[in-house]
């Protein structure tokens, strides 16, 4: 199997690998273990959107952040790094 390197043409191929019951290309091993890795890149992405809204957040009540933003191009998860340092530890959240 070839697939382009894209996150988004992997995770349509592999959705319609595992989803497909008529395909046999691949054994129903295989089937089992790609749906299981399929759950833990969902649940992966949904974490990294939460670290995202998180940044987020903390890069706009932070003033180094808010001086750092205000250069044309500087997003919260650029150069805000060493102040997001300051976040909370995540068992705390």
């Amino acid at each position: 199997m070839v697939l382009k390197v894209s996150a988004g043409k992997v995770e349509a191929e592999l959705s319609r690998l595992v989803n497909n019951a008529d395909d046999t290309r691949i054994s129903p091993f295989l089937k089992q273990t790609l749906t299981a890795m399929q759950k833990e890149l969902a649940g992966l992405a949904e974490k990294i959107e939460d670290f995202d809204r998180q940044i987020a957040a903390f890069a706009r009540k932070d003033s180094t952040c808010q001086r750092l933003m205000s250069i044309p191009g500087v997003y919260p998860h650029e150069n805000c790094h060493s102040a997001a340092a300051k976040l909370p530890p995540l068992s705390s959240l």
